[in-house]
């Protein structure tokens, strides 16, 4: 990462054909995508922050990676596929270009340094916010504080739509399996509309 933000600096046209190759290589990879009738999403991983902001500018993530975003979002809703996007980290400054990009689900809204409730008055009638879970809680709280955070997080987020219960990162193999299935359950189970928690 340091030899990349010296570049970015230094050898800038170096940053801008390296991320031009990447973008290449994932358009060759969606070109096999919408070949396959049983996918109904894209879903890009690329942490953009860290817990206290975004990783490298705003202005470089807008000259160098979110126009290879935008062609991406584009050619997904071309053929009819959603765009889901990862990114852990605080994306306050990022918010409004992840919506211009077109963005159709972002995940998982970091529990450790963002509002999820926040985020959803503001932004959720623009894109659907999944997760939220954290991966802490799964490795280390007993299945009743699961489905505590699970019946929080739906009655706080599902009405009107546009929430999906999933862990606030992955679900890691340290994660307690019991864990993740109290999840699972409490998503089937307090999911269900109209929402009467």
């Amino acid at each position: 990462f340091n030899n990349f933000a010296a570049k970015l600096v230094l050898e800038e046209d170096l940053v801008a054909d390296v991320f031009r190759k990447v973008a290449e290589i994932q358009f060759r990879c969606l070109k096999e995508i919408f070949k396959m009738p049983y996918v109904g999403g894209v879903w890009l991983v690329d942490d953009l922050a860290f817990g206290s902001g975004p990783i490298i500018a705003p202005e470089a993530l807008q000259k160098h990676v979110f126009p290879w975003y935008k062609e991406v979002a584009r050619r997904c809703h071309e053929n009819d596929l959603l765009l889901f996007l990862h990114s852990d980290g605080d994306l306050t400054l990022l918010m409004e270009d992840i919506i211009e990009i077109g963005v159709d689900v972002l995940h998982p809204i970091d529990p450790t340094c963002m509002d999820i409730v926040k985020v959803k008055k503001e932004y959720g009638d623009r894109f659907t916010i999944a997760g939220n879970v954290a991966n802490e809680l799964l490795r280390s709280a007993s299945p009743v504080e699961i489905e505590e955070r699970v019946k929080t997080l739906i009655k706080h987020l599902a009405p009107g739509g546009g929430y999906m219960v999933c862990s606030g990162n992955s679900v890691p193999e340290w994660a307690k399996f019991e864990n993740y299935m109290a999840m699972r359950a409490a998503a089937f189970r307090y999911g269900v509309y109209p929402i009467s928690l």
